[in-house]
């Protein structure tokens, strides 16, 4: 019951005389004060309707056929639901001062005389009605107060279990973030210490050259992935929106891309980098911030690359018009690579989170590639869309409205 089922609350008064005048009389009586109330005719219909509904107190004649008010009131205080119903005892017969007060030692909280006076009748039954709406508005702030109660505890646990899953996450990340530094630190070191070597050959040199490179690299784009991360998480990034030529920048991604890809000996010869740039405008300019376009699509080819052994990665542009009339810039990076799994892409663009169902092989990064894309997209108002089946490959489609 919450606090606005309250109001719908009506306390109600049985009424058991086997006199019908009596029972008529009673009930006009409260009708007029605007209390409600259910006559019955004997003990045995007093005892179903007690069951069937519940009562702020009960009006009972001593002298009704069956069962008589005294046994009525035993067996009304040994049901379970009214124990301590309050029941006031009406009589003409017993109206001399012993049958009142074996009565009021019976259990009754109160004994009236026929003929009744009207007005201390009511007097009598709001005692007792209004005792009744105190005792259920207790009732319902209780029952309100343990909702709560219940519902914070629920907050509780679940903000508990939300920060130790971020503590392991966080433990998971720095241990993955060390072997991720670690690894092309290593590599730097031997190779230079190798350099160094007076009878090293040329061709070494060189090799080892291309590896620090490498390393180099690979460590720079890590250490921006973390200040990227680390400003768009604390807010200070800001949005930069200036006229952008769509064509040359796309074109600039597409070409950068694909130079890097053809440095690298072990996957050039066994993937195409492709770009269907469907934006015919070729001096098309529009107002987006170019700096989050570009790290957002060429993070999605890096990731396609990284992901894919054999096959193709393909980049497609586009601009789309909603019936509002609201342009979209289209962008769609396809692959033919590992895949991710249903599960994993549940979690896929959460920061500090990578795939768990890479295949045999160990693939390097931090986990927070996909979640600088996700929380950039969001900064332009745009949407991320993943499609992906393991051993077919994935399509990251993106939407991003332009002015």
């Amino acid at each position: 019951m919450d606090l606005e089922q309250h109001t719908a609350i009506e306390p109600k008064v049985l009424v058991a005389d086997d006199e019908y005048a009596n029972r008529v009389l009673i009930e006009a009586i409260l009708a007029e004060a605007g209390i409600a109330s259910v006559c019955v005719a004997n003990g045995i219909e007093a005892l179903e309707q007690i069951q069937r509904q519940e009562f702020a107190l009960v009006i009972l004649d001593i002298q009704m056929p069956r069962m008589d008010g005294f046994q009525l009131l035993t067996k009304i205080h040994e049901l379970k639901r009214t124990p301590y119903l309050p029941v006031i005892f009406v009589s003409a017969v017993y109206s001399i001062e012993q049958y009142q007060e074996y009565a009021i030692e019976s259990g009754a909280v109160d004994f009236l005389c026929k003929p009744l006076n009207a007005k201390i009748l009511i007097g009598k039954v709001r005692v007792f009605t209004e005792l009744y709406m105190q005792k259920k508005q207790v009732e319902l702030y209780r029952n309100h107060l343990e909702d709560l109660v219940k519902e914070q505890y629920s907050e509780l646990v679940q903000a508990k279990e939300r920060a130790e899953d971020a503590d392991k996450l966080k433990t998971a990340f720095l241990n993955n973030l060390s072997h991720e530094i670690r690894t092309p630190l290593n590599a730097i070191v031997c190779c230079s210490d190798i350099i160094s070597m007076p009878d090293t050959d040329r061709a070494t040199y060189e090799e080892l050259s291309e590896q620090i490179r490498k390393s180099t690299s690979y460590l720079l784009n890590l250490v921006d992935n973390i200040i990227n991360i680390s400003k768009l998480e604390s807010g200070n990034t800001l949005i930069e929106t200036r006229p952008t030529d769509l064509v040359f920048l796309f074109k600039f991604i597409y070409d950068y891309n694909n130079a890097i890809l053809t440095r690298d000996e072990t996957k050039r010869q066994r993937i195409t980098l492709l770009f269907n740039n469907q934006i015919k405008e070729h001096t098309l300019n529009v107002s987006s911030d170019e700096n989050f376009l570009r790290q957002i699509v060429s993070l999605l080819i890096e990731n396609a690359i990284k992901f894919t052994e054999n096959g193709t990665v393909s980049l497609l542009v586009n601009i789309d018009k909603e019936n509002d009339n609201q342009e979209y810039l289209h962008i769609e990076v396809t692959d033919t690579g590992i895949g991710i799994s249903q599960d994993d892409q549940k979690i896929i663009f959460e920061k500090f989170r990578k795939a768990a169902n890479m295949g045999n092989k160990i693939y390097d990064g931090a986990g927070i590639g996909l979640a600088i894309i996700k929380k950039q997209i969001d900064m332009l108002n745009g949407t991320i869309q993943l499609e992906s089946k393991v051993g077919v490959g994935s399509k990251f489609t993106v939407r991003i409205p332009i002015t």
